[in-house]
């Protein structure tokens, strides 16, 4: 991976610090996801240096342990920057910088410079056949396809509340002045769930050899984790938290090893990662979209059960798998 990308996020994030407008701002935020994007995949990828009995283990500190620290670590951290955004952008800027230099430099990628390379071949008019040779047909790519869709519907189901829990908090739970601390609450819960997940749900899938059950699991905890918030109180926020921190553990933990598992062209993994990462930019993007027409159609209340149906089927799909046996 080119540790270059390191340095452009560093820029890009100084870019965001010092916007002035909403366009300026969104074209750092869309230059700062296509860099992390070069990141993201790459990095997936080197979870197969890892020893065969030891895939699981790296997987689940990759996946588990950095999302939970990334995703919901650094939301506690960077409430504190609220009142001082820019210094914040300039901080995590740096932060990611340095996180991927010492990522280079831990993994030490080989070089490929000594071997050969094939001589490019002719260009061919766009066509089915063609595109069928980058997309293989259904009956060769089934478990990579239905991995990703059930990535897709994951990740509708578990965006689709997570974008909108401020509002959620605000004007279904009135939580009133209560709303960042439950914010907090949750983010806390489901930092210690990740954490913990990160650090045994890959070496228990190393020990005992299961892959996609777990996986499956994970996704019937954030449909559970969905329907807890009809509860409006701190309970039910409290088991929404619990539910969504060990499903959202569980999957990140062992997501990335099982789609490794499921590519079914080796020679073009870095290719299938790129598209299988899609499931959680191209979500990110549309679950919000989703939630807000659900809303304004039926209320606050239909979103739970939008979000309890999008992980069910995700589950469904990781179920019929039949590569990875268990």
């Amino acid at each position: 991976m080119d540790r270059g990308w390191g340095d452009r996020l560093h820029a890009i994030d100084d870019l965001a610090s010092f916007s002035t407008v909403i366009a300026n701002l969104l074209i750092a935020w869309m230059v700062g996801q296509a860099a992390l994007n070069f990141i993201v995949a790459p990095m997936v990828a080197w979870i197969d240096f890892a020893p065969e009995d030891g895939k699981g283990a790296a997987s689940s500190a990759y996946g588990g342990l950095g999302m939970a620290l990334g995703n919901n670590g650094f939301n506690v951290v960077g409430a504190l920057f609220l009142s001082q955004y820019r210094l914040g952008f300039v901080i995590f800027g740096i932060i990611a910088f340095a996180g991927t230099l010492i990522a280079v430099l831990i993994v030490h990628e080989p070089s490929n410079l000594e071997e050969k390379l094939e001589q490019p071949a002719k260009k061919e008019k766009v066509s089915w056949s063609a595109l069928s040779t980058v997309f293989p047909k259904w009956s060769i790519g089934r478990d990579y396809y239905l991995a990703l869709i059930a990535k897709m519907f994951q990740g509708v189901g578990n965006f689709a509340i997570t974008g909108y829990i401020l509002y959620i908090m605000t004007d279904f739970l009135h939580r009133g002045s209560q709303t960042q601390s439950s914010i907090q609450l949750i983010n806390m819960v489901m930092l210690v769930f990740g954490i913990l997940m990160g650090l045994l749900a890959g070496p228990a899938s190393d020990k005992f050899k299961v892959l996609k059950y777990p996986v499956v699991y994970s996704t019937i905890f954030l449909a559970i984790a969905a329907l807890a918030l009809f509860f409006r109180n701190t309970t039910g926020i409290l088991i929404y938290a619990f539910f969504a921190g060990l499903g959202m553990g569980l999957w990140n933990a062992l997501d990335n090893l099982l789609n490794l598992r499921v590519i079914p062209d080796q020679d073009r993994v870095a290719f299938f990662l790129g598209v299988y990462n899609l499931g959680n930019t191209v979500t990110q993007a549309i679950a919000p979209i989703i939630a807000a027409a659900v809303i304004s159609i039926f209320g606050y209340s239909a979103i739970f059960f939008v979000s309890f149906g999008f992980a069910l089927v995700g589950g469904i799909c990781m179920l019929q798998i039949k590569s990875v046996a268990r």
